[in-house]
C-alpha cells in the first residue's frame, strides 16, 4: 500500500508541474496588443547627424607616404586610359593599371589605420580599388563587385560615440542617380 501512495504522489506531482508550466506559458507568453511607452522606450530618430560628400573625380592624384625610415611622394596620373604611378622623389614611372579604359580617379578615407584608398572608375562603369592602404608603398588594384555601373562616388560620414573619427560608408552613383553601397 505504501508503494501505491508513493506512485500516486509522483503522478500528482508531475500533473501539478505540467499544469503550472502550461498556465505560466499561457499567461506570460501572450503577446500584448498595445505596447506601452515606458521610460526606457526609444523611438527612432531622423538621421540628421550624417554628412554626405560627393568625392572629387580627377585625372591625377598626389599622395605622400611617410614611414619611420623615409618619406615617398608619388602621383597617380591617367595617360591614354592607363594609370601611371610617378615617384616624385626620383622620377621613376610604372604602370599600375594598364587596361586602357580608366576614366577618373578618386580617394576615399576610412580614417582608421590611415586607410585612404585610391579608386579608379572605368569607361564602362567598373570600379577598381587599391588593395593596400595608402600608408603602404605597394600599389595593386582589384576590381570591386558592383550591381550597377558606377558614374560617380559619394561618402556618408556619421559621427561615432566615443570615437574621434566618423564611420564612413562609400556609395557608387549610377547614371540614373541611384545609390549602391560599395564594400571594400
Amino acid at each position: 500500500m505504501k508503494k501505491v501512495f508513493e506512485n500516486v504522489f509522483i503522478a500528482v506531482g508531475c500533473f501539478i508541474v505540467v499544469v503550472f508550466t502550461l498556465t505560466g506559458t499561457y499567461v506570460f507568453a501572450k503577446d500584448p496588443t498595445v505596447m506601452e511607452n515606458k521610460s526606457y522606450y526609444v523611438e527612432s530618430a531622423d538621421e540628421k547627424d550624417r554628412v554626405e560628400k560627393n568625392l572629387v573625380l580627377s585625372e591625377s592624384i598626389t599622395k605622400k607616404v611617410e614611414t619611420s625610415q623615409n618619406s615617398i611622394e608619388y602621383e597617380f596620373r591617367i595617360v591614354n586610359g592607363n594609370v601611371i604611378l610617378i615617384n616624385l622623389n626620383n622620377g621613376s614611372k610604372s604602370a599600375v593599371y594598364s587596361k586602357g579604359d580608366a576614366k577618373a580617379l578618386a580617394t576615399v578615407n576610412y580614417y582608421y589605420y590611415d586607410s585612404e584608398y585610391v579608386l579608379i572608375i572605368t569607361e564602362d562603369g567598373s570600379l577598381y580599388a587599391n588593395v593596400y592602404a595608402n600608408n603602404d608603398y605597394h600599389v595593386k588594384f582589384k576590381k570591386i563587385k558592383t550591381n550597377n555601373k558606377v558614374n560617380g562616388l559619394m561618402v556618408i560620414e556619421r559621427p561615432q560615440r566615443f570615437y574621434e573619427y566618423p564611420s564612413v560608408e562609400l556609395y557608387g552613383i549610377d547614371p540614373n542617380g541611384s545609390w549602391e553601397r560599395i564594400k571594400m
